[in-house]
């Protein structure tokens, strides 16, 4: 099938596509696949581009290919069920014509209805101007037309040369600007700003189908919303390559056993539900979940056994527990001494967990106290964790790190081995107040964020108030890491037809 962009010229362009019937019909999986492939290749020949309607590589069904995130890969029979009485001018362009920009007017927001390929029906309404443009542009192409028949005022045409030679120019000449962000624009008061998304861009895996990150969503009677009763690991990807993958996995595993939680699936099939879920998102840097909730008893019995076990999985953009001014000077944390960690005796921290109010109460203390992030104690008064990380000391060349009342994470595990392939020593034991606060260097870990220096300590500097060397030779040996394939696990975002095709069959 083709997957090359069919020319302005083409005669074909002008017809309008035919709704589809049946989603699990295997032509309309060819077609999608095709579109796919199309879009890839044309981003990959010109390095934009966001959708390709099915009637541009010559395939008159109603198909849209996206790469947008948070949104499906492909969706079928999209229609505009609303539009704003606000009207906008932009510059428009297409794949049809990638050299030219045509002045077009539409709707500044629409709502649009679709089905995905799984036969599930869609609607997401009062789309931003950005996404309300592109859906008008691809619906118009499924009805024959293009951005020539929307064209609004003399010289509405101009060559890209052109147009990126005087862009302030051009851009005055418009309502709204999608194509040069790095010109500063209010919108006209007539176009109402359109509501934020309340959801990252991503994807997830629930109930057995992909599905965008905005539909995922958990039942207000499952156990894991209502008592907590659920278990998850993390695992981040970088640089399109996952990190440790198989120690996240195995470690999920054993919390599982640990609640008594089932997740029928092998490792292989979990590796590759979280591949197509970093997949599907286009995403090059993410946070990656795998969770299993206790779920909902079809009774409402208070039995935990009665449950169905629920297993989810997502990917949204990475996010670090310190932001890139905190990794090059380092963090300032609280050390707080009225809210301890709840006890391993009540819940075993060794199972990755949702229980957080404990965390929460010390954030919130250490918001007060001018921090960045906090670290609680035990309850026997010892040195224990923060929010999502563990806690390392340096003290004459030696690695200390708490051992009682923390999760020993996957990051942490990962310095104890960089640490021992360049000599340090490195050991899990008690650490008391006297120690972080005399420590030569103080550093966490996390998978959210990786090895991160901290400099302060309740407003007193730690050393001498920089990030230290032994942190820094880690930081670099950690990050070097991901590169490298016994370490890793490269994401294949350009996957082929055959694999795009199976992965929805088995999600429809």
């Amino acid at each position: 099938m083709n997957t090359r962009i069919l020319p302005v010229g083409t005669a074909s362009l002008r017809d309008v596509a035919r709704p589809v019937g049946d989603v699990t019909d295997p032509a309309v999986r060819e077609a999608a696949c095709a579109l796919r492939a199309a879009l890839r290749a044309f981003r990959d020949e010109h390095g934009f581009g966001r959708a390709v309607a099915a009637p541009q590589i010559g395939v008159g069904q109603r198909m849209i290919a996206l790469a947008m995130d948070g949104w499906p890969d492909v969706i079928v029979n999209p229609e505009i069920v609303w539009h704003s009485d606000a009207r906008m001018t932009l510059w428009d362009d297409c794949m049809c014509f990638p050299d030219l920009f045509v002045r077009v007017e539409r709707h500044a927001s629409v709502s649009v209805q679709y089905t995905t390929l799984d036969g599930e029906l869609h609607r997401r309404d009062a789309l931003s101007p950005d996404v309300s443009e592109l859906m008008q542009h691809e619906i118009d192409h499924l009805d024959g037309k293009l951005s020539f028949d929307r064209a609004a005022g003399p010289n509405a045409v101009v060559h890209r040369s052109v147009f990126d030679a005087d862009r302030a120019s051009f851009v005055a000449q418009v309502d709204y600007a999608p194509h040069a962000p790095d010109v500063k624009r209010s919108a006209p008061e007539r176009i109402q700003s359109a509501e934020a998304s309340a959801y990252p861009p991503g994807a997830a895996y629930m109930n057995g189908r992909f599905v965008p990150i905005a539909d995922a969503r958990v039942s207000v009677l499952d156990w894991g919303f209502l008592h907590s009763d659920v278990t998850y690991d993390t695992v981040h990807v970088w640089n399109g390559r996952f990190f440790r993958l198989d120690r996240h996995i195995a470690r999920f595993r054993r919390s599982l056993a640990r609640l008594r939680l089932d997740v029928p699936l092998g490792d292989d099939a979990l590796r590759d539900i979280l591949v197509e879920c970093v997949r599907r998102s286009g995403l090059r840097n993410a946070y990656v979940e795998m969770l299993c909730t206790r779920g909902v008893s079809p009774t409402f019995s208070r039995d935990p056994r009665d449950a169905v076990n629920q297993f989810i999985a997502f990917a949204v953009p990475y996010g670090s527990v310190a932001n890139e001014r905190q990794l090059r000077e380092g963090l300032h944390l609280h050390l707080i001494d009225d809210v301890r960690r709840i006890p391993p005796e009540s819940v075993d921290p060794q199972i990755k967990n949702y229980h957080w109010l404990d965390l929460v109460a010390g954030l919130l203390k250490g918001y007060d106290a001018g921090a960045e992030s906090v670290v609680l104690k035990c309850t026997d008064g010892s040195i224990a964790e923060g929010p999502g990380f563990n806690v390392f000391i340096v003290r004459d060349g030696r690695l200390r790190t708490p051992e009682r009342g923390v999760l020993h994470g996957i990051t942490r595990q990962t310095v104890f081995e960089l640490a021992a392939s360049m000599g340090i020593d490195a050991q899990a034991g008690r650490v008391d107040d006297a120690q972080l606060r005399e420590a030569d260097e103080v550093f966490i870990t996390s998978t959210a964020g990786g090895i991160m220096p901290v400099t302060r300590l309740n407003g007193a500097p730690i050393g001498d108030g920089r990030p230290g060397p032994m942190t820094r030779r880690l930081f670099d040996a950690y990050w070097a890491k991901h590169e490298d394939p016994a370490w890793s696990l490269a994401v294949d975002y350009a996957a082929n037809c055959a694999a795009n095709c199976a992965a929805n069959s088995a999600a429809g």
